[in-house]
């Protein structure tokens, strides 16, 4: 048995091993159950996407929106699609997506380990490195948020399993299937398999990329990117193009825009802070590190983790700020930094006790930060599905079959109430027009083009759509509160209420644009910036929709 492949030294038992891994997925589970109603609503918009494509088999977030492709990842949107074709209904393909992310992380944990004892000398290192992946704050948001990242993690880590060792065809056969299903899991996938090829082309020259692996994610590839560009007229995903405009990539001076790109290597540097501040510790008070661990043949796997590493830290620079949990997409690249940092620790005197030292106090502090962030920072399903309820609201009462809705934050609307519904995303992910045209195009894209009926803005997204400058905005629309929520409804939908007997009180902002008809627990209210409320200064009156529909 090779040095790559021995069996860790056992300083503690298999039965207290998988005891605490079964702790950590408790723990998992406990912060999943807490925090059940804090589904970044983000994760709807995939699963909205995965029920029009059962129900009319076209690639669109509703039954009436144009195709595009506006979710972060096939497989998952896959998946799920054959789950609403078996009859699964909105709330509970949310619950089954949720319950399959925690449950995948679990895998994700135990996959860790078993790589872990494969690349370290000690039970119990690979122990640590496993707690230490399980308590990142990124990692317990995963198991709350019903999202793909626990499943791109957990068949990146089955790949790194399946390679080493992976002498029969078999097996080869096996971790070919398993990065065929990565490169499947999200578009930037093929970004970490780059490390597999510059491995194996250093170590056998060109002869590398007529490898049978590299020959099929090429494939993969460049056939997914036909299929893309052939159904959405797009190279990329319309996510990723989205991601070139405000706010995802600051419009600011070169300086204001590095520090915005540095921001994700930093949340990493700090997320791992509390372990590489002890090795560093280790190697200055500890004694002199032993270089002999770090050839090879352990070394070449080593050089791969380090290249996975440095694979994410400069994807993530090059793409900027990503919304949602700080290290969301970094979550990947964290195993390979622990592996290496485990290893740092174990060939440190005492280094294996500092090393769980140093677990517990990152795990308290990214816990700490979990709980505290899990409260309010991101805007979840829950909340925006009230504003969907909102919105049928107003289309129930007024009589009308279907209606056109503009706004941001729409992954529950979508899934809970988009099947009546065209949307126009003003969150871009979902828009291909906007998304390619930019917000320069919001006027004419809105109120000449598409003419949507209930329109829904706040926050930044009134101020980079420019809507306090909308003529039309003024002219052809009027301010309706329905359960809280402000929504710009046009004219003659304003009318069809009224013809249909609704009961609409009419009211002012006060001085500063302010009103009690904002439902002051909901994140429309809190998010409102000064462009907000003077646009509703400009409007100066509303409506309040007070009289509910007869069932």
């Amino acid at each position: 048995m090779t040095a790559a492949t021995a069996a860790p030294q056992a300083d503690l038992s298999r039965q207290t091993a998988w005891l605490v891994l079964g702790a950590l997925f408790l723990l998992h589970v406990a912060f999943a159950v807490v925090f059940w109603d804090k589904t970044w609503d983000d994760s709807a918009i995939t699963l909205a996407f995965s029920r029009t494509l059962a129900q009319t088999g076209t690639v669109a977030a509703t039954p009436l929106s144009d195709p595009v492709e506006g979710y972060s990842t096939t497989l998952w949107m896959l998946l799920h699609a054959g789950l609403a074709a078996l009859g699964l209904g909105p709330g509970a393909l949310l619950t089954t997506a949720k319950l399959l992310a925690l449950a995948l992380n679990g895998v994700s944990f135990a996959l860790l380990y078993r790589l872990a004892g494969r690349h370290l000398d000690r039970r119990s290192t690979a122990l640590a490195v496993t707690a230490a992946y399980a308590t990142l704050s990124a990692a317990l948001f995963e198991s709350v948020n019903g999202m793909e990242t626990p499943l791109f993690v957990a068949v990146f880590l089955a790949a790194l399993l399946l390679l080493w060792p992976a002498r029969t065809v078999r097996q080869r056969l096996a971790f070919l299937l398993a990065t065929t299903a990565f490169l499947l899991v999200r578009w930037e996938a093929a970004w970490y398999l780059v490390p597999f090829a510059l491995v194996w082309l250093r170590r056998d020259g060109l002869r590398a990329l007529l490898r049978p692996e590299v020959i099929a994610w090429a494939a993969v590839f460049a056939l997914t990117t036909l299929w893309r560009w052939t159904a959405f007229g797009a190279l990329v995903p319309n996510t990723i193009l989205a991601k070139r405009l405000p706010p995802y990539s600051p419009d600011l001076p070169l300086f204001p825009t590095l520090v915005s790109h540095a921001k994700p290597l930093v949340a990493f540097a700090l997320a791992l802070l509390p372990l590489a501040a002890v090795v560093v510790f280790a190697w200055r008070r500890l004694g002199r590190v032993w270089l002999a661990p770090w050839s090879l043949p352990r070394g070449r796997h080593f050089l791969l983790l380090a290249l996975i590493v440095a694979a994410g830290v400069v994807f993530n620079a090059v793409v900027g700020v990503n919304w949602g949990p700080k290290n969301r997409m970094m979550l990947v690249a964290f195993p390979a930094a622990l592996l290496l940092l485990g290893r740092a620790f174990e060939v440190v005197q005492g280094g294996v006790r500092l090393l769980w030292a140093a677990v517990a106090l990152g795990a308290m502090l990214n816990m700490g930060y979990a709980v505290w962030a899990a409260q309010g920072f991101l805007i979840s399903a829950s909340e925006v599905r009230r504003v969907a309820e909102a919105v049928e609201r107003v289309r129930v009462t007024a009589g009308r079959e279907r209606l056109t809705y503009a706004g941001p934050d729409m992954g529950a609307v979508l899934l809970y109430r988009g099947d009546p519904l065209r949307v126009l995303d003003l969150g871009l992910l979902c828009d291909p027009v906007l998304t390619r045209e930019g917000w320069a195009a919001t006027p004419d894209y809105l109120y000449r083009r598409e003419r949507p009926d209930l329109i829904e803005t706040h926050w930044w997204w009134t101020t980079l759509g420019g809507f306090p400058r909308h003529t039309p905005l003024r002219s052809d629309y009027e301010v309706l509160f329905v359960d809280g929520f402000r929504f710009f409804a046009r004219r003659d939908l304003v009318a069809d209420l009224r013809a249909r007997g609704a009961r609409l009180r009419p009211a002012r902002f006060d001085r500063e644009g302010n009103t009690p008809a904002y439902d002051a627990t909901h994140f429309a209210f809190e998010a409102h910036l000064p462009d907000d409320f003077a646009l509703n200064r400009a409007f100066g009156s509303y409506s309040v929709l007070e009289d509910r529909p007869q069932p």
